[in-house]
């Protein structure tokens, strides 16, 4: 069978998202995208990928437990500026 994400992994869908912002100066966010598998093989891989709220290409990499690094990240600012970035399907996992 096919490896897949693990529904219910510690109250997700398989996927836990956290972001860090460096307090000091606001510049710098990093954001961790760990997943959670089943039925995976060691030729198995995770596609990890980070949008922009419009759908733009942030960053993409490869990994079960991936740490992105954004530099000057828009930042959410309550009901004056509600701005998330977007996952839609962050992790695509695929066998090669």
């Amino acid at each position: 069978p096919a490896f897949h994400l693990s529904r219910g992994y510690l109250g997700t869908n398989g996927v836990k998202i956290t972001s860090t912002v460096l307090e000091s100066n606001l510049t710098e966010a990093k954001i961790r995208v760990e997943s959670k598998t089943e039925e995976m093989i060691p030729t198995d891989r995770i596609a990890v990928r980070l949008f922009e709220k419009d759908g733009t290409l942030i960053s993409e990499a490869d990994g079960a437990d991936v740490t992105f690094k954004l530099e000057n990240p828009h930042l959410w600012n309550g009901v004056q500026d509600p701005y998330l970035h977007k996952n839609g399907n962050p992790v695509l996992p695929y066998r090669s």
